[in-house]
């Protein structure tokens, strides 16, 4: 029981001296290089419907329509390293679909499905992340050497039904 309370008190004084990086000690990332961590405070998720339509099918069969929907992709950041962003995108965890500072649109193909004897109402468009957070840059050392809020939005994917 002694060893077990030692082995608890010593591991919990690492982690208030060190820190921790991801599951992983902060004193083990330090060791190699500078590295950005980015700490996400707010991360919102919202979607951008570009299509609806209402269709009836009146036969015994199933109805397939394609339809070429505008689709938009973007990613833009206050931010100033490419390392930053790199930090940003891992944290929250979903990818940009453009480069950073690009916005552009174009039309997809998306199939639907009409059930026989059914109507239904067809909508696409695609979904986006908001994050708001800090930035924290630290030497191989693990001293911080800034701290800067941030901020990104971005396009991660379409979505149809």
């Amino acid at each position: 029981m002694k060893k077990i309370f030692m082995f608890l008190t010593i591991s919990l004084l690492t982690i208030v001296v060190f820190g921790t990086y991801e599951n992983v000690s902060a004193r083990e990332v330090c060791n190699d290089t500078d590295f950005y961590e980015y700490g996400s405070n707010v991360n919102y998720y919202n979607e951008v419907q570009t299509f609806q339509e209402f269709k009836t099918n009146p036969t015994e069969f199933p109805e397939y329509i394609n339809r070429t929907v505008s689709r938009t992709y973007y990613a833009e950041a206050k931010i100033t390293t490419s390392i930053e962003v790199s930090a940003m995108v891992s944290k929250v965890g979903l990818e940009m679909e453009a480069t950073l500072g690009t916005s552009y649109t174009e039309g997809v193909v998306v199939n639907f499905v009409i059930p026989p004897n059914s109507s239904r109402t067809m909508y696409a468009g695609y979904r986006y992340v908001y994050t708001i957070g800090v930035s924290r840059h630290y030497n191989m050392f693990c001293t911080l050497l800034s701290s800067a809020s941030q901020n990104g939005e971005w396009s991660y994917e379409g979505y149809s039904n």
